[in-house]
């Protein structure tokens, strides 16, 4: 199976620089995780969004979409959790 490529929004680059040092390790692990295989990892489809997912990596949610023509998964935000939704 080809492994997805990544793309970074500006806003969730930004997010991604304000994570603790610890957080952002296990946050990139995990995004590791999901490119290569998307249903090995805690994703779960957004309700009252058409193609809007989120990864649950701890307190922190990753909120992101398939781009299924390019084969690319992209990071829109990076957030805690009660803040996220």
């Amino acid at each position: 199976m080809k492994p997805w490529s990544l793309f970074l929004t500006y806003v969730a680059e930004k997010d991604l620089t304000k994570l603790p040092e610890r957080d952002l390790q296990t946050v990139i692990q995990a995004l590791d995780r999901l490119t290569q295989n998307p249903s090995s990892v805690d994703i779960r489809k957004l309700t009252g969004s058409s193609n809007e997912w989120r990864l649950r990596v701890g307190k922190w949610r990753i909120r992101f979409m398939f781009v299924a023509n390019t084969h690319t998964i992209q990071i829109l935000r990076v957030l805690p959790r009660k803040s996220a939704y």
